[in-house]
């Protein structure tokens, strides 16, 4: 939906009924089970790999990603607790969005000079709407930088333990 403001020359764009990206329910579903089957399956190979290597790699494997676990359903938890919030902001944006479109309303609002009431109304509305997708996306980006570098770390950290296994090896085997 676009929400042009003439007397500031902004076109506001706001979509809460998408059919295709981050918030639909389709879009989720297949994104969440893709990386849950990619972690079970990453989970299965390194550890039958890195059981038969040494048992710190194991326990490293398992530390790192239960805390990749962690900050995932931390990012779940906000996002449920934004969804009150975020439904009641849009049910307030679109209750003025109808009465600024009721064409019954249109003569009450020009006898009684409304118009700017209704203008600013919709402004506050708007504003709330942008504070809380911003905090969504904010959030959202801190959660996966998290993820990338508790992967990162997760990959240097069975690369070094399964070098010094292999050196600690090849001194024993000497």
């Amino acid at each position: 939906m676009h929400i042009f403001y003439p007397a500031k020359s902004e076109c506001y764009t706001f979509n809460s009924n998408k059919k295709e990206g981050d918030w639909s329910a389709g879009s989720r579903m297949v994104y969440e089970t893709v990386t849950l089957s990619v972690n079970a399956l990453s989970f299965l190979l390194y550890s039958t790999v890195i059981g038969y290597l040494s048992m710190p790699m194991l326990l490293a494997l398992l530390v790192l990603s239960l805390v990749n676990y962690a900050v995932s359903m931390r990012y779940i938890k906000f996002v449920e607790s934004m969804r009150e919030e975020s439904a009641l902001a849009q049910k307030h944006f679109y209750c003025v969005l109808n009465a600024m479109s009721n064409v019954k309303g249109a003569k009450d609002i020009r006898i009684f000079g409304m118009k700017n009431w209704m203008l600013g109304l919709r402004d506050v509305t708007l504003g709330e709407l942008k504070k809380l997708t911003e905090k969504t996306r904010k959030n959202k980006r801190i959660i996966t930088f998290s993820v990338i570098c508790i992967k990162i770390l997760r990959f240097y950290v069975l690369t070094l333990l399964s070098a010094y296994v292999k050196l600690r090896k090849v001194k024993i085997g000497i």
